[in-house]
């Protein structure tokens, strides 16, 4: 599935509001502490997601004035978010945006990473262990079944599964699969 038809069929029904305080250090703009972004167009949505400790992490879909303009990626709780936007002039339309609840001095967007729209992003995504999970519906990879979630295995008496999670079939069966079956699709709405 391509990062293009995740982005026209992306789930809006949750949105989130962006971090300006993030997207303008990015953009190497000024600090964003003071500035009234609470109530504004600039939306994100998550394409992937799962759980790292206590924080949710993965990708997310901007969109400003409900024009998509690119990706965020954080793979890590501590990890910084790295963002890619889908053109210089969307990247610009964010500054633009940014800029106007502060305007700074002017900036450069040179070196801005650029968004593959055409990119092969598969049909769902995988994560390492049980405890990561959020969505309950997957997909058996092997034979492209639905499933869903019934339990991990994450205690410390149980490091040899904590990479195992036991799901229950359409048909009732429960079994407990390896992570590496268990493909989370992207959340997506029928059009």
């Amino acid at each position: 599935m391509e990062l293009q038809h995740i982005v026209d069929t992306i789930d809006k029904s949750n949105p989130m509001q962006m971090d300006i305080t993030g997207i303008a250090y990015e953009m190497g703009l000024p600090n964003g502490d003071e500035w009234d972004w609470s109530d504004n167009e600039f939306k994100q949505y998550w394409v992937r997601r799962h759980y790292c400790t206590d924080t949710h992490v993965g990708v997310t879909a901007m969109f400003l004035n409900d024009e998509f303009v690119g990706v965020t990626q954080q793979t890590g709780r501590k990890m910084d978010v790295e963002y890619q936007w889908v053109s210089t002039e969307a990247y610009r339309k964010v500054r633009d945006f940014v800029m106007s609840l502060c305007l700074p001095e002017e900036v450069e967007d040179d070196g801005i990473a650029i968004v593959d729209m055409s990119e092969e992003m598969g049909d769902g995504y995988h994560v390492s262990y049980g405890s990561q999970i959020l969505d309950k519906e997957a997909i058996f990879e092997p034979t492209g079944e639905a499933v869903t979630f019934v339990r991990s295995f994450d205690r410390h008496t149980e490091v040899e599964k904590w990479r195992d999670v036991e799901v229950k079939f359409p048909n009732g069966e429960k079994r407990v699969i390896n992570m590496s079956e268990y493909l989370i699709p992207y959340k997506l709405v029928v059009r």
